[in-house]
């Protein structure tokens, strides 16, 4: 409760006892008990009204406190960054890990007079880190048909081809999305990483990766859809579903993404250029071929093809 108030009314208490004692006092002027407690209140009364405003005056006067106001920025590499508007002394004292950002060990502390900047670190426990390799399994620039594995080939529902550099997957408007699978090599746990680069409008073009494709047609997926929403899908036998619960860059036409995949231990973890996108667990996972494959985001019948050109695809196997 504000004090203003409290002060306010106990005085107001005291001046309306004052009052009704002043009335019984005048009505019975004899009454010697009626006298003392007026004088007694009387007096009290005058003493809690001067004190209370002393109390008031003082309060008034005291400095405040400074109350910070913290404005925060989230960087790319997801560090943040905290401007607070109050003096700060140096300290490298550590942040508390139970903050709800989940960020930062480290607390970088560059004070003024006035502003402070607060700059934390994100733990490494947060991003993780890609496993560390050496020469590639497999490699191949997917430029020209060397591998025979990547076939040449098409349906009504599209097609892959060597075009400009590259390995082109076209997924036609009847379909959400066509793939092409090596045909020869199967793969358990490992890293892969290659380019990936939608030749067709941004808005309608997204691509996957598929891991432990059997002849069947089933399958893991990772998909990056054309606004950027991203995730894994599991199909078994052409029929399946995804599940994004993650942000991608958004593919844009001409514009080529480095997709790192890494399979180990029955669980998939993503990057692209570099940064930490997700794991996914892989349930009943036993390892299979790779496939590629492009994601039409277009209307139905529309005649919109998608097209994505992969490229540089490595491969590590990995104990």
């Amino acid at each position: 409760m504000n004090l203003l108030v409290v002060v306010s009314s106990v005085v107001v208490g005291l001046f309306l006892i004052v009052a009704v004692l002043t009335y019984f006092y005048r009505r019975y002027p004899t009454n010697r008990t009626l006298q003392a407690l007026l004088s007694a209140f009387t007096v009290v009364s005058g003493i809690a009204t001067i004190l209370a405003l002393l109390g008031l005056i003082s309060l008034n006067a005291a400095p405040s406190q400074p109350v910070p106001n913290v404005t925060t920025s989230i960087s790319t590499d997801n560090t943040v960054t905290a401007t607070v508007a109050m003096p700060i002394t140096k300290s490298g004292t550590p942040v508390s890990q139970d903050q709800p950002t989940e960020v930062a060990a480290t607390l970088a502390v560059e004070s003024s007079p006035s502003v402070a900047t607060v700059i934390v670190a994100t733990l490494a426990a947060v991003q993780p880190t890609p496993i560390a390799v050496r020469e590639p399994t497999y490699f191949q620039s997917l430029a020209e048909p060397i591998d025979a594995s990547w076939r040449i080939w098409s349906d009504s529902s599209g097609k892959a081809t060597y075009e400009d550099d590259g390995y082109v997957v076209w997924s036609n408007d009847n379909v959400a999305s066509w793939l092409s699978a090596n045909l020869d090599d199967v793969y358990r746990d490992f890293v892969l990483q290659v380019n990936a680069t939608p030749i067709t409008f941004g808005l309608v073009t997204g691509y996957k990766i598929a891991i432990g494709w059997e002849e069947s047609n089933s399958y893991y997926m990772f998909l990056v859809k054309p606004d950027g929403k991203c995730g894994i899908g599991t199909i078994v036998e052409q029929i399946g579903s995804t599940y994004q619960n993650a942000n991608c860059p958004v593919p844009e036409q001409n514009k080529t993404a480095q997709v790192r995949i890494e399979v180990d231990d029955g669980q998939m973890r993503v990057f692209i250029d570099s940064q930490y996108v997700g794991t996914w667990q892989l349930p009943e996972y036993s390892g299979g071929k790779i496939g590629l494959g492009a994601y039409n985001g277009g209307l139905a019948d529309s005649g919109v093809e998608a097209g994505v050109k992969f490229s540089n695809l490595a491969i590590w196997t990995l104990p």
